[in-house]
Parts: structure tokens; sequence; C-alpha cells
């Protein structure tokens, strides 16, 4: 009876795609702390937009009808490694009154 060697690379290729496979992927922008400490009060919806790009998503805020939203998320696999939420206020002029930042772990 003859024994025949099977290949490392089938071995790896049939039991390693299940057991090495990883994904991460991110949602929204990247808000690093570099860019939240160069917002500052009284700067306009324009200079925000061409920081972060476009927003999120609309804020649903109707005491604030004039903010902005952004929504960053890290995950791996199911997790969530990394969350931050940025609600901008505007006043009558389109200039920044107000930041709130939320960040969870």
């Amino acid at each position: 009876m003859k024994i025949f060697p099977i290949p490392t690379f089938l071995i790896l290729f049939f039991t390693g795609c299940t057991t090495f496979h990883s994904y991460s992927y991110q949602l929204g922008p990247m808000i690093d702390n570099t860019t939240l400490q160069s917002l500052q009060k009284g700067m306009s919806r324009d200079e925000i937009i061409s920081l972060f790009g476009a927003p999120s998503f609309q804020c649903i805020n109707p005491t604030h009808t004039k903010n902005i939203c952004y929504f960053h998320q890290v995950r791996h696999h199911d997790s969530i490694i990394e969350q931050r939420y940025v609600e901008i206020f505007f006043d009558h002029n389109d200039l920044i009154t107000d930041i709130e930042i939320h960040d969870t772990p």
C-alpha cells in the first residue's frame, strides 16, 4: 500500500479558512482627538463640513433643528471596539455655539 503525502497548502486551505479569518470594519468618518481639539465655538458650518465631511445622519433633537451629528464606530467581529458620537450646535448664523462628545468604550 502506497501512502501519498498531503500537501501542506491543502491542509492550510481547508482548515485555515475558518480558523484564521478575522474581520474589522469602521462606520462613519474618523473623529480623532486632534480633530476634535481643533473645533472651536464660532466656527462656521462650512468649516466643520470641510473637516469631517458631510454629517453622518440627521440629528433627531426637536429643541435644536440646526445641529449636525457625526457617528464613528469600529467593530471587530460582533464586538464594538470604539464608538464616538459628536453633536455640534449652531446659532442662526450657522456658527458653533456648543459641542457635545459622547465616547463609548
